[in-house]
């Protein structure tokens, strides 16, 4: 059975946006700047062991400054955060008690809290299922009261009961704040209590510092506020050539109209562009209403973070925590150098973006193997250590996420594909249809075009494995494009994306046929094949162990001048132990110099296998060099295809020497199999 829950890129980005007056409690803007894994110190335990929790917080009013006496609190929102860079949802009867108190205790004392008579004494102000509100994704979760809580200025005392009767489907935490960050939380002012089963027990005897990081939102007494409800940036990430448009939500959060022009608007922009400008509203707004300010042809076009921050003033506005509102947004690079190469490994250097276009954002990075319920034997990156993941494994029927790219600027003419490695597999989900689309958009990524579709499942691939797909890019020569790669899910198995290559380059007076790699044995063989040749001068074989910093290694001299199929031979006979990427350096008489695509051999496991004396009496002995400890067999066949004989090696790391008796197989041919988990070898002896 599938186990539900919700990975997420560390892309995106999380931002309120409500019409009321707010203040946030704690670091990282309400956000709180840790997570614990044990999930124990609230405001909800929803991990996988626990069924119920009870958590007692005292807030001193030291921290709710920005909300002034006699306000009422409408409702409460928590951070929700991740460990793992997954997100889980609750399941079964979940029930959530918030209650509220206007108190002038700064702790609940160095004894256990009595929840009865602390909740008899509080106002219940949230009682319902929160499984909605909290959904699969993270940022801050709502909790709207059903009965608002006037507020008097004093400290305010936070009681949550939670209970749920199964447990949560993966992670499922929340921001927190700890002593070290809020000197105003004091020794036994949280109190919490959690068990796995039976009904919430009465006394609370867990005592801490640590208190749920959240944001107030209040309707003020005061008549005249004015406050930033949202900005409002361009929708995609691109390389913006034309100037954008940026707006600004205001609301009024008091009880006076405010009139046209007079409450002021400035939005500056800094970090990789610069702007500032100041302007009001056009018209009246009525009490608890919005209005669009709206900021007209604003130049981002410089690539890199563009830091957005808005406030507005108006007068006889006395709460101020609401004045401000800040986001960040990108103006994406243009790539123009060529090969461009993703391998996923730290910096995002073209793919660093992802946006979702059904239902939920299901790409995400993955760093060393992929498993699942369903799948034991791991996906391991293509190369390196990390990968991109479509999780539609977890993923319902119908998610659509796409990850896309930079800006990048096509050579006129020539060479224009993009080459990359998806996974398949050949599990059980065999009628579950998960795909991959390579789109294309022309337009800033207002619009995606797909060129071709790729699916996950594939009968020939019996374990998860790697394999090299290339798309023709050459309709979009000499323009500026972003390239898309949509993830498509129907609910069967999670594939990856690994080492993509862009390659863009002007008409080459080399028409290169072929370009190959392979491993033959303790050497990597290249090759490659021309069918037009024009002034060329020679081919430099160049390697890499990580597919960007390629090193030459070697020079091949070039025909000249030929219209006939030309073949040429490399060996490499030092190769890195992993992965070797290999790509041509295509150099003309006059020094120009063209790149082909990128090729890679795995260089792991069996290294040479040698069998003597060959013919054999009695006792053949086998050299098998291998280049990581493992387990192999060898089967020995006649020359009918008859097995005559087998057994199983444990190899170690190096030259491994094994005698066989075969003193007993009858004079004539036979063949020997040696099978590794990574490679295997055929070779011919005669019986004596």
């Amino acid at each position: 059975m599938k186990k539900i829950y919700f990975p997420i890129l560390p892309l995106l980005f999380f931002q309120i946006s409500f019409s009321q007056a707010f203040i946030t409690i704690g670091t990282n803007g309400g956000a709180g700047t840790y997570a614990s894994s044990m999930n124990m110190y609230g405001p909800f335990t929803t991990n996988t062991t626990v069924s119920w929790n009870r958590h007692a917080y005292i807030y001193p009013a030291s921290l709710l400054t920005g909300m002034s006496a006699n306000s009422t609190i409408d409702s409460l929102f928590f951070p929700r955060v991740s460990l793992s860079g997954l997100y889980g949802m609750l399941s079964g009867m979940v029930n959530c008690k918030i209650y509220l108190k206007n108190t002038v205790a700064t702790d609940f004392g160095a004894a256990s809290l009595d929840w009865s008579t602390e909740s008899a004494s509080s106002t219940l102000v949230y009682d319902d299922d929160p499984t909605d509100s909290i959904g699969s994704f993270g940022g801050f979760k709502s909790f709207i009261l059903s009965t608002p809580f006037s507020y008097t200025g004093s400290n305010l005392e936070v009681l949550v009961e939670y209970t749920q009767s199964a447990p949560a489907t993966g992670e499922v935490v929340w921001g927190i704040d700890v002593a070290t960050d809020i000197p105003d939380y004091i020794v036994n002012s949280a109190k919490y209590i959690s068990g796995t089963s039976g009904s919430p027990s009465n006394l609370l005897t867990g005592s801490s510092q640590i208190h749920p990081a959240f944001a107030i939102f209040y309707t003020s007494s005061n008549p005249i506020d004015a406050g930033i409800s949202q900005i409002v940036e361009p929708s995609v990430v691109s390389c913006y050539s034309a100037p954008q448009n940026f707006s600004v939500v205001i609301r009024n959060a008091g009880n006076t109209a405010i009139a046209a022009g007079a409450a002021a608007v400035t939005l500056t922009i800094s970090g990789a562009n610069s702007f500032m400008s100041t302007l009001t509203n056009s018209s009246s707004i009525p009490p608890g209403n919005t209005a669009l300010v709206a900021f007209i042809g604003i130049n981002v076009n410089n690539p890199g973070v563009n830091d957005v921050n808005a406030s507005v003033a108006l007068a006889g506005d006395a709460i101020s925590n609401n004045d401000m509102d800040a986001t960040q947004t990108i103006t994406a690079e243009t790539i123009t150098t060529f090969p461009a190469v993703e391998d996923v490994e730290g910096a995002l250097p073209v793919f660093n973006y992802a946006s979702t276009v059904v239902t939920g954002l299901a790409w995400f990075t993955q760093t060393g193997d992929y498993t699942n319920a369903d799948q034991t034997t791991p996906l391991s990156p293509h190369g390196g250590s990390t990968f991109f993941l479509f999780d539609s494994y977890d993923y319902p029927v119908g998610t659509i996420s796409r990850l896309y790219s930079n800006c990048l600027t096509l050579k006129s003419g020539g060479t224009n594909n993009v080459e990359f490695y998806m996974s398949h597999d050949d599990l059980q989900f065999s009628t579950y249809l998960d795909s991959m689309y390579l789109s294309v958009s022309t337009d800033k990524g207002v619009t995606w075009t797909r060129l071709k579709g790729f699916q996950r499942y594939d009968a020939t691939f019996t374990t998860p494995d790697w394999k090299m797909e290339s798309v023709d890019l050459s309709a979009y020569a000499g323009q500026t494009i972003q390239i898309g790669f949509e993830g498509v899910s129907d609910f069967g198995n999670a594939f990856g994306l690994d080492d993509i290559t862009i390659i863009s380059a002007s008409v080459t007076p080399v028409t290169l046929l072929t370009f190959n790699a392979k491993r033959n044995g303790s050497v990597n063989s290249i090759s490659w094949s021309t069918s037009q040749e024009l002034n060329s001068q020679y081919f430099a074989v160049e390697r890499s162990s990580d597919g960007i910093h390629f090193s030459q290694i070697g020079r091949v001299a070039a025909a000249g001048n030929s219209s006939t199929q030309r073949t040429y031979q490399f060996s490499d006979p030092s190769p890195f132990k992993g992965v070797n990427y290999y790509r041509l350096m295509i150099v003309d008489v006059d020094n120009s110099v063209k790149y082909s695509l990128v090729r890679n051999v795995k260089n792991l496991g069996l290294l040479n296998f040698v069998l003597y004396p060959n013919p054999v009496k009695d006792k053949l002995m086998i050299d098998i060099d291998v280049e990581r400890t493992g387990k192999g067999e060898i089967t020995i066949t006649d020359i009918n295809g008859r097995d005559v004989y087998r057994t199983q090696l444990s190899l170690q790391q190096g030259v491994n020497t094994i005698p066989i008796d075969v003193i007993r197989l009858v004079k004539g041919t036979y063949f020997m199999k040696m099978q590794t988990s990574d490679d295997n070898f055929i070779r011919k002896f005669s019986k004596q």
